[in-house]
């Protein structure tokens, strides 16, 4: 009997005072289920967190639960052990404990671990070759040890895109907004994707921010052509190549701009005093759409004298058409722009 029990303590004393070393991300799922054939109906199993190994807290889960381990991420859990529930506050950085423990025919006994303990010392004082006198055990698990960092910050809401200014430009942009601050020496690392019809591989639009440049937890990518696109990112800690997590974005879409295009229409010429009548109908671009004085009357804007633009309908900033009264019967060099200062190509 005593060499039994020299066996079992040496188990139980190896299991309990074990350690695994590992970093995780406070989104990765941590599951631990070294002790997930119990509860038994008459068992108790317990979980504990640490924050420094030494003072324990007891996790708030059901039996039930616990029939497949402990299973829980930092980034949901850990802002329950430390009373955190402002999203401004920054994630959790550092040491965390988990230790686990079975506490076995204790059934609902109003204080199990007594119960143990005192079945432990009575076990302890039992000569080799008496009975056990009780059947009370706690199985313990090891000792895990993670060090928590921050997953990378999340997008927190769809990108927002603008189109190219005209047909010919290449300035269409996209912004993304995160949801947290990146931590101090945190970076990231960006890569925008564009996705082709064919496959055909393009090389990626590659973008490394730090803190200082992270205003507002926005990131803007410029100069851009319309296209389909998706952002991967990931966050670094810097001195250490491994990346918290790498994630992507939805694929999302920026739109072409249609050229700016417009065609002139006489109407109704006046033989006898030679007048006519001239309708403008531009289409593409972005209204509102202007036309350029027809007898190339100037203003200042900003200090430069230019040709004075006139705008279609400045009651309606989408009317397509223009119609020039009562304009003289001669040649006209007639030019149109839109809001962009596009002009036709």
């Amino acid at each position: 009997m005593k060499k039994h029990l020299i066996i079992l303590f040496l188990i139980i004393d190896a299991l309990t005072y074990g350690q695994i070393n590992t970093t995780k991300g406070d989104c990765e799922i941590i599951k631990i289920d070294d002790i997930r054939s119990f509860p038994g109906s008459n068992d108790l199993v317990l979980y504990y967190y640490s924050f420094d190994g030494l003072n324990w807290n007891l996790f708030n889960h059901t039996q039930e639960q616990y029939r497949e381990g402990l299973i829980f991420t930092v980034k949901d859990d850990i802002r329950g052990f430390i009373s955190v529930d402002d999203d401004s506050v920054s994630p959790y950085v550092g040491p965390l404990y988990i230790k686990g423990e079975a506490l076995t025919n204790v059934g609902s006994h109003p204080n199990p671990n007594l119960l143990v303990d005192n079945c432990e010392k009575q076990i302890a004082q039992t000569p080799p070759n008496k009975p056990i006198p009780c059947n009370f055990r706690r199985i313990g698990i090891p000792t895990q040890y993670y060090y928590i960092i921050p997953c990378s910050p999340h997008l927190a809401s769809v990108p927002i895109t603008s189109k190219s200014t005209c047909f010919e430009n290449h300035d269409a942009k996209v912004t993304f907004l995160f949801d947290r601050d990146l931590q101090t020496n945190e970076y990231f690392l960006l890569n925008l994707m564009t996705i082709t019809a064919n496959s055909t591989p393009v090389p990626p639009q590659v973008k490394y921010v730090y803190k200082d440049n992270y205003i507002d937890r926005k990131i803007s990518f410029t100069g851009l052509d319309s296209g389909t696109f998706y952002l991967r990112y990931q966050t670094f800690q810097e001195g250490n190549p491994t990346p918290f997590s790498d994630n992507n974005s939805d694929h999302f879409t920026i739109d072409a701009v249609m050229p700016l295009t417009f065609n002139v229409r006489a109407y109704n010429p006046k033989c006898n005093n030679d007048k006519v009548d001239l309708t403008i109908e531009a289409d593409g671009g972005t209204p509102p759409y202007f036309y350029n004085n027809l007898n190339g009357e100037t203003e200042i804007i900003n200090g430069v004298t230019q040709v004075k633009k006139i705008q279609f309908d400045p009651s309606d900033k989408n009317k397509k058409t223009v119609t020039i009264q009562q304009a003289e019967l001669k040649e006209y060099n007639i030019k149109v722009t839109d809001s962009n200062n596009c002009i036709e190509q």
